[in-house]
């Protein structure tokens, strides 16, 4: 429960201290693992040794204790697979729908976040797994936008765009 209130947090603020937060979390998590295994270990070998009936009782507990102690780990997993996720939203400031927005990093990934209607927004996560810049490119009624959203990206952590089409043809990145 701890490491979905650090992650939450850190999806909201992006705030360092909580990546910290975060791999302390999993650290204590391993150690509070390793002295549940061993309980657990222990209570079978004891239910086991002293012949504790109904079986049943001793060993659906077990294997309830045992889930939840590994079940961790694929959640932290996840946790992490999502942190190193970037974020790109795309604000469209031009007044008319844009059809197609690409994202494109450095090995030939694309990913698209249109339409977008005027004066609309998009958000899209995505998950770049090479070092270099990040582009984008944007049509619509005729108008093509291009640009840079990274100039290098050479990070672990999910990194935030936000890309804002003006109506004067230029862009901003922040």
């Amino acid at each position: 429960m701890l490491g979905t209130l650090i992650i939450t947090l850190w999806f909201v603020t992006r705030a360092d201290l909580l990546e910290d937060l975060g791999f302390l979390n999993i650290l204590l998590g391993l150690v509070c693992t390793l002295g549940g295994v061993a309980s657990l270990l222990y209570y079978v070998w004891t239910s086991v040794a002293t012949h504790r009936r109904p079986a049943a009782n001793w060993l659906l507990r077990s294997a309830v204790a045992g889930a939840l102690l590994i079940g961790n780990f694929p959640l932290c997993g996840y946790y992490l697979r999502l942190a190193s996720m970037h974020s790109v939203r795309v604000v469209n400031a031009t007044g008319t729908k844009i059809d197609s927005f690409i994202v494109a990093d450095a090995r030939g990934g694309q990913w698209e976040l249109g339409p977008i209607p005027a004066g609309g927004r998009a958000k899209r996560l995505i998950s770049i797994n090479s070092d270099g810049p990040i582009t984008f490119r944007a049509t619509g009624k005729g108008a093509t936008f291009a640009g840079t959203i990274e100039p290098y990206l050479a990070t672990v952590s999910g990194k935030e765009w936000t890309v804002t089409l003006n109506p004067d043809g230029s862009h901003t990145v922040r």
